[in-house]
């Protein structure tokens, strides 16, 4: 019995002893099979980040914290200095330190290594000795019971030119701001002060944090002003033109000064209006200086027509003495003489009577001249209009006195010769004037009539009277030319290119 029992188990403890070295067979081929998968993990990790450090933008670099010896770098470390891999591996951070940051670079570095990171800019000198800005975020890391530290160098060089130059552009136009010799003002949408210039200060009184964020209509305005002024402020906001509005400030101790003012709208980046920025240019004394320009100006005026007023006068009393004088002559040739001279005398005249009733006091409405002294001469010959019909054609010309008075002195030669030798016995007929300009500042004046004409074998040019003399004289004064056409009476063209100032006059 007891054999048999001993028979029966045996199997059973053969089974239990072969089962354990199976399974511990089992679990060490697991085993291996999960090392083998954690090292393909780990080389697939050490492969994955060694594309991602060579692959990187900017340059990375790690290097002993003690030694400044570069352990690793990618490639970007030693591409952006000039530098090949193999002269890169031979170099100390120091070498590539520019001198005039080596210093600064240490002390980093020592608070890197003291609080485990920073982050701060630098120059690097490449290969070539070209100095580069970088900006450096570096930090301590910890390998194989080794403190190294880990750096990102990203080169800012461009960046930095952009901001240096744009500093220098913003100093400059603040300069130009701060020396600028008119008010240079901005103002918010509201009308509330953000900034003026030192030359605002120095006109007004203020200093710009007196008055900062006030209201510039109610701080700097006269109230009268309040109004209009805020309306030229909406439309300059609303892009409206207002350049040249003009209207007075009231400084810190009451006074006015007349400003002068340009706006121009502010925007941000989307294009709102954010505010005005508005040039003032003080013209104080100028206004001053215009006003006692035109104050003398009309003392002038008064004097100069009061000249002409005197010159008239003394003529009249000049041709006065003339007729009285004619009253006691008995001679017809000598009173003849005097009679033209007196006319010659009216003429010149009548010309200072014109000046002294123009505006400007400097040139004449020649066609109401004309008219004024062909009534004057048809009346001192006593001819009626009704047997001597006068036809004026003249535009609308101003005249100076050194050509008004030559141009007179012709048309009452030539008008007087007419009356007196054209229509004799009392004949019927017709005298024309004719006076006019062109666009190149050509002078025309034509006396005409259809009276029985000059002589055809006088020659005008050597005619021994005196007023054909004078008329020839006086068109050599205007620098023009003469015609005379005997077709059809008498007619005299006279020509002259300009009028001719600083002449002498008969």
């Amino acid at each position: 019995m007891d054999d048999s029992r001993k028979t029966e188990k045996e199997p059973l403890a053969e089974g239990r002893a072969t089962q354990p070295r199976k399974a511990k067979l089992k679990r060490g081929s697991q085993d291996i099979s999960v090392l083998k998968k954690a090292e393909e993990a780990l080389r697939e990790s050490e492969e994955r980040y060694h594309a991602i450090f060579e692959q990187a933008a900017d340059a990375v670099v790690i290097c002993d914290a003690e030694t400044k010896e570069m352990v690793e770098f990618n490639n970007k470390a030693y591409q952006n200095l000039g530098y090949s891999r193999k002269e890169f591996q031979r170099l100390r951070l120091s070498d590539i330190e520019a001198d005039e940051s080596a210093e600064e670079i240490t002390k980093h570095i020592e608070k890197i290594i003291r609080e485990g990171m920073d982050t701060f800019e630098a120059k690097h000198k490449t290969k070539h000795g070209e100095i580069r800005d970088v900006l450096i975020s570096a930090k301590v890391i910890h390998i194989k019971g080794k403190d190294l530290i880990q750096g990102i160098w990203r080169d800012i060089t461009e960046r930095k030119r952009t901001e240096e130059a744009l500093k220098r552009e913003r100093d400059f136009s603040q300069n130009l701001i701060n020396t600028a010799q008119a008010i240079v003002l901005v103002l918010d949408t509201e009308g509330r002060i953000v900034s003026f210039n030192p030359y605002m200060e120095e006109l007004s009184g203020y200093c710009l944090e007196e008055v900062k964020g006030k209201d510039w209509f109610t701080t700097f305005l006269p109230e009268c002003d309040y109004d209009r002024t805020r309306e030229v402020f909406k439309k300059a906001l609303s892009d409206i033109q207002t350049r040249g509005n003009v209207n007075p400030i009231v400084t810190k101790d009451g006074k006015q000064r007349l400003i002068e003012w340009y706006d121009k709208t502010l925007k941000d980046n989307s294009g709102n209006v954010i505010g005005l920025l508005t040039i003032g240019q003080d013209i104080t004394k100028r206004k001053k200086t215009e006003e006692e320009l035109k104050a003398s100006l009309k003392d002038k005026e008064v004097l100069v027509s009061e000249i002409h007023h005197r010159v008239k006068n003394n003529l009249q009393v000049i041709s006065s003495l003339f007729k009285l004088q004619s009253e006691y002559i008995r001679d017809k040739p000598m009173l003849e003489m005097l009679k033209q001279s007196q006319n010659r005398i009216r003429t010149m005249a009548l010309i200072h009577e014109k000046l002294y009733q123009s505006k400007d006091l400097v040139k004449i409405d020649f066609a109401d001249y004309i008219r004024s002294l062909t009534t004057y001469l048809f009346r001192l010959y006593e001819v009626s209009s009704d047997a001597i019909a006068l036809k004026i054609e003249a535009a609308e010309v101003s005249l100076g006195i050194d050509t008004a008075i030559p141009c007179g002195l012709i048309i009452s030669e030539l008008v007087s010769n007419s009356l007196k030798h054209a229509f004799p016995a009392g004949k019927e007929g017709q005298i024309r004037i004719e006076f006019h300009s062109d666009k190149d500042n050509q002078f025309t004046l034509i006396v005409s009539d259809n009276g029985v004409g000059l002589p055809k074998a006088m020659d005008f040019r050597k005619a021994e009277s005196l007023g054909l003399q004078l008329v020839n004289m006086l068109t050599g004064q205007l620098g023009g030319a003469i015609e005379l056409d005997r077709s059809d009476g008498t007619t005299f063209k006279i020509t002259f290119t300009e009028p001719q100032e600083g002449k002498d006059v008969i």
